[in-house]
């Protein structure tokens, strides 16, 4: 999925790239433990709602398909997903499962005023040791674009604006729809990074999940995101800078709910070489309700 993210305005590419920020701004500092979501999906042009909610579930339909999977159970009805709507401002909560382990991150969505066509949405992902991912976006008829990444732990703020805007998503989505997008952002110290990120994505149908529930009707999508980020990290006063060279790959699938205009749910697996050493992980993440608190 394209880079949303969370409640998942995540198939923003980003938090892989925040992730990889992080990773280097570990020479001097704990890692953030990211949700693993890099991308988003969206159904038709963006409509403004004050009242997300989810395709109604009829009498008798399967429950949540299982992870990977994009049709229904045999002799259920096919899901299909309504109209696209901007996210509802406020605060949504997530559940992540990773490495056996469970926490609750928050993501704080903020819709700025529409102009020229585009309306800017921001979404800031609380991680449960304090750090935050913060992507800014900007909804477009024709797609919905990733303008920059931040990073903020320890009271250090990273930002990483891309040259030209990313395409996350095209809209409208339609089951068997493909893109490639790619992007280029420089940090500043301390952690100077250069880096370059490139997603491949395609809808590759739609399913039901149950979300807090409610049974609602997604498109689901899978992207891969690759990115490169290298650079020199200076720490502390008196210690020698240290150059660092990261490259990560992210498979990820997300199903998202274009009522709601959210991902509900995101499945990841990231590898990550960094300096030569080699990590990988998986992520589940899921959204715990369609309304913000």
């Amino acid at each position: 999925m394209p880079v949303l993210s969370g409640a998942h305005a995540h198939l923003r590419a980003l938090a892989v790239i925040a992730a990889a920020l992080a990773l280097a701004a570990c020479s001097g500092g704990p890692k953030a433990q990211g949700s693993g979501r890099p991308a988003r999906a969206a159904g038709a042009n963006p409509v403004a709602s004050a009242t997300p909610s989810g395709a109604p579930a009829a009498a008798g339909a399967a429950q949540q398909a299982p992870s990977g999977a994009a049709s229904s159970a045999a002799g259920a009805p096919a899901a299909v997903p309504g109209t696209l709507h901007l996210p509802v401002p406020g605060v949504y909560h997530d559940t992540v499962t990773k490495s056996g382990s469970t926490s609750q991150v928050t993501q704080k969505y903020e819709v700025g005023a529409t102009s020229n066509g585009a309306t800017p949405v921001t979404v800031t992902l609380t991680l449960a040791n304090g750090g935050q991912q913060i992507t800014y976006d900007s909804w477009r008829a024709d797609g919905i674009y990733l303008l920059q990444s931040t990073f903020v732990n320890n009271g250090q703020r990273t930002d990483c604006p891309f040259k030209q805007p990313v395409l996350q998503s095209p809209l409208p989505l339609r089951a068997g729809l493909k893109w490639t997008a790619s992007g280029t952002c420089t940090t500043g110290a301390p952690s100077s990074a250069n880096v370059s990120i490139k997603i491949s994505a395609q809808v590759v149908g739609t399913a039901w999940q149950t979300i807090g529930g409610v049974r609602v009707a997604t498109f689901q999508a899978h992207a891969t995101v690759t990115s490169d980020i290298s650079g020199t990290y200076v720490g502390q006063v008196g210690t020698a800078p240290q150059p660092y060279d990261i490259h990560s790959v992210t498979d990820t699938t997300d199903y998202f709910d274009p009522p709601a205009g959210l991902i509900v749910r995101d499945i990841s697996n990231t590898t990550t070489t960094n300096n030569g050493a080699t990590s990988t992980s998986s992520t589940d993440t899921l959204l715990t309700g369609l309304k913000p608190s």
